[in-house]
C-alpha cells in the first residue's frame, strides 16, 4: 500500500475531529450569547412589569401607606411581643412602598443577574470541562484505532509473523514495539517531544476513563511516592489541565486542539520513517 493511502483515513479522521471541535466551540459561544440576551430580556420584562404596577397606583395610595407606617412607628410599646408585632406589620408596608416608588429596580436586576451568572458559570466551567474531557478521550481513542489499523496494513504488506495485538502491554506500548521491531521505524520516534506529549495525554485520558477524573488512587500505599509526585508535577505543567481535590479537569479546549496538532506531527514523522525504510529495502 502506498504511504499516502496508508495515512489517508487517519488524517481524514483528524480533519473531521478538528471541524467537530470548532463547531462545539461555536455552539458554546452562541449559548453564551443566548444566555446574555435572555438575561437582558428577563430584566427588561421584569422592570416593565414593576413599572406597570407602580403606574396603577396613585399618589394617594402611597400617602396612605406612609401614614400607616407613621402610625405604627408612633406607637410606643415596651413589650417585646408588641414590638415584634409592629415589625410584622411594617415589613409588608415597606415592601409595598418600595415597589410603588420604583426602588425595586436594582433588586430586580441583581436577582436576574445572579440567576444567569449561574448559567454562565456552569457553561464556561463544569460543562466545558466535561466536554473537553470527553473530546480528549475521543481524540485519543481515534489515535489508538488509527495506529492499530496502520499496523494491521503493514502486517499484510510486509507479511509479518504476528499482529500488533499479540504483543504485551497497552495499545500504545504494543504499537511502539510493533513499529520498531517489525516495521523498521527508529526508536527515536518514540522518544520525540510529540510522542512524549501524547504519552502524557494517555495518562490524562486514563485518569478520565478509568477513574472518573480521580487521581487519588496514586496515593495508595502500593504506589511509590516518587511516582505520584512525578505524575502530579507532569500534569500541573500542562496548560489547560487543572488538578483540584484529587481530580483532573481539562479547562481549555486548546489542549484538545493541541493534541490533534501533535498527532498530525507524529503522523508526519512516522510517514517519513516508513518511507525511509521502504527506500532502504
Amino acid at each position: 500500500m502506498q504511504i499516502n493511502k496508508l495515512f489517508a483515513k487517519p488524517e481524514a479522521a483528524l480533519t473531521v475531529l478538528s471541524n467537530y471541535l470548532a463547531q462545539q466551540n461555536r455552539i458554546i459561544e452562541s449559548q453564551l450569547i443566548e444566555i446574555n440576551q435572555s438575561e437582558k430580556t428577563a430584566i427588561q420584562e421584569a422592570l416593565a412589569k414593576n413599572s406597570d404596577i407602580v403606574s396603577n397606583y396613585n399618589p394617594e395610595k402611597i400617602d396612605e401607606i406612609k401614614r400607616k407606617i407613621d402610625e405604627i412607628n408612633q406607637t410606643q410599646e415596651d413589650s417585646s411581643e408588641n414590638q415584634q408585632q409592629n415589625i410584622l406589620k411594617l415589613s409588608p408596608l415597606y415592601a409595598e412602598l418600595m415597589r410603588l416608588e420604583g426602588d425595586y429596580d436594582n433588586d430586580i436586576q441583581a436577582q436576574y443577574i445572579n440567576i444567569y451568572n449561574e448559567q454562565r458559570s456552569y457553561l464556561q466551567g463544569e460543562f466545558s470541562s466535561i466536554q473537553n474531557n470527553s473530546n480528549l478521550v475521543l481524540v485519543y481513542s481515534q489515535l489508538e484505532i488509527s495506529l492499530k489499523e496502520i499496523c494491521g496494513e503493514l502486517k499484510k504488506e510486509l507479511n509479518l509473523p504476528i499482529y500488533v495485538g499479540e504483543l504485551k502491554g497497552d495499545d500504545m506500548q504494543s504499537v511502539s514495539k510493533y513499529l520498531t521491531k517489525f516495521c523498521g521505524v527508529s526508536g527515536n520516534l518514540f522518544s520525540s517531544s510529540d510522542w512524549k506529549f501524547l504519552d502524557t495525554m494517555r495518562k490524562v485520558r486514563n485518569s478520565i476513563v478509568h477513574n472518573a477524573n480521580d487521581i487519588s488512587f496514586l496515593l495508595r500505599e502500593d504506589v511509590k511516592l516518587v511516582e505520584t509526585q512525578n505524575y502530579l508535577l507532569e500534569m500541573n505543567n500542562i496548560d489547560g489541565v487543572t488538578i483540584r481535590e484529587s481530580k483532573i479537569f481539562i479547562t481549555s479546549s486548546t489542549l484538545v486542539e493541541q493534541t490533534i496538532e501533535k498527532i498530525k506531527s507524529f503522523y508526519f514523522s512516522l510517514r517519513m520513517e516508513l518511507a525511509k525504510h521502504r527506500r532502504n529495502k
